[in-house]
């Protein structure tokens, strides 16, 4: 079993109890898929993405709105 260097508990154990916690605060594990870049084929298809959405012809539009939504609306 591996120990923990620190307090000579197992990680599991620790690992367990850090996990506890977080529950008890009110949060809850999640997995998440993200795209892998190391792929070339992945990475092709995101560049190509990225390009028609920042060359799409209502993007000028969209990025207006969107600085709009982050101004102080004093």
């Amino acid at each position: 079993m591996v120990e923990d260097s620190n307090d000579g508990k197992p990680v599991r154990a620790r690992v367990s109890r850090h996990r506890s916690k977080l529950r008890d605060a009110g949060l809850k594990p999640v997995q998440l898929w993200v795209p892998d870049t190391a792929n070339t084929d992945v990475r092709s298809r995101l560049q190509d993405l990225s390009y028609q959405v920042e060359n799409y012809p209502g993007a000028d539009d969209d990025r207006a709105f969107l600085y709009a939504l982050t101004q102080d609306p004093e």
